[in-house]
């Protein structure tokens, strides 16, 4: 699938590393221009050198992200470089797990304040472009009780909250505004990396949270943020309002994707949905009514890279979501819809 990403200017923060390198790569691949940031200068260095490999132009520059002033002057050093933003990707997060008053403010600071910060910092450029997009990751304990659900799982489940405010508010200047909320990613030097080393019980109860004994990878992450960075979702004939794209908990990767189109619709119910029926914890689709056609095409350009349990829980979704109920009352408009993890 081509992606329609070629000459776009993407911006990436904590693009070293993990999720955060996957999606800069990505990007790359398909074409776009991109700038990364992330604490350590050579690293920033040796990715930026990587980039370029794939012929595109390729920016870089050490920040802190829970620096305000640091990351406003990136953002305009990175729009510079590369002559203008349309995307940028708020990936970074302080892992901040322990429910301390340092945990906390350490954690307002990058995850939360770094997202809003970094959109801010890129709004006029993002007004100027005609593909704007907005992605944020979060992260499943955004939604779920588990080990992170202090400061991390409270900022991630702000930061969901944010980008659908962001998609709504937005929405009339054709600026678009996603999320996605992986669940437990494995790479070299990441947490769970760190976790098996140093908790292998932990480790292995987590694993054992998956029946394809495995966790996420950094790649499947970045299909999904890159699809919802290019302009696909955008052009595509079938309008998705708000979707979810679930595997089990250990290696599950949530897309929400809010809609930019308010759209006439008759119901009863105040917030302005078309809800489907869901498939326990593994899929829920929420889709404009009668637009049941392409879902499954959809599904596999988020996922192309998911594991055969995967999608034979997507195939059997997109079968099972039926009927569609719309809840929408006439006239009122529909409810826009460091390396994280």
């Amino acid at each position: 699938m081509d992606l329609e990403l070629k000459g776009l200017k993407a911006l990436v923060t904590g693009g070293t590393k993990g999720i955060g390198a996957a999606i800069a790569q990505t990007l790359a691949r398909e074409g776009a221009d991109v700038a990364i940031c992330a604490r350590r200068g050579d690293e920033v260095a040796q990715s930026v050198t990587a980039l370029r490999a794939y012929g595109v132009n390729a920016y870089g520059a050490a920040a802190d992200v829970g620096d305000g002033a640091a990351l406003k002057a990136w953002v305009a050093a990175a729009g510079a470089a590369l002559g203008g933003i349309d995307i940028v990707v708020a990936n970074v997060s302080a892992l901040a797990i322990p429910s301390t008053e340092e945990s906390w403010q350490r954690g307002f600071e990058v995850d939360m304040m770094g997202t809003v910060r970094l959109v801010e910092a890129a709004m006029p450029s993002l007004e100027r472009s005609a593909h704007a997009a907005i992605v944020t990751i979060s992260s499943v304990s955004g939604r779920e009780i588990d080990f992170a659900s202090g400061p991390y799982g409270a900022f991630k489940a702000a930061i969901v909250h944010y980008t659908q405010g962001l998609a709504y508010h937005l929405a009339g200047k054709r600026i678009r505004a996603n999320s996605v909320s992986p669940g437990n990613t494995y790479f070299e030097g990441g947490v769970w990396n760190q976790i098996e080393q140093g908790n292998p019980e932990f480790f292995g109860q987590a694993l054992a949270l998956n029946p394809t004994g495995r966790m996420g990878t950094p790649q499947e992450m970045a299909n999904a943020a890159v699809f919802l960075a290019s302009p696909q979702p955008a052009s595509s004939p079938e309008p998705t309002w708000w979707s979810t794209v679930r595997s089990p908990r250990a290696s599950s990767c949530e897309a929400s994707t809010f809609c930019t189109e308010k759209l006439p619709m008759s119901g009863s119910d105040d917030r302005g949905e078309a809800r489907a029926l869901s498939l326990s914890r593994y899929a829920a689709l929420t889709l404009a009514p009668g637009r049941v056609a392409g879902v499954a095409a959809i599904l596999d350009a988020w996922l192309p890279a998911a594991d055969d349990l995967s999608r034979k829980m997507s195939a059997a979704s997109h079968q099972t979501l039926l009927p569609i109920t719309v809840l929408t009352p006439p006239g009122d408009p529909a409810e826009a819809g460091d390396d994280a993890r």
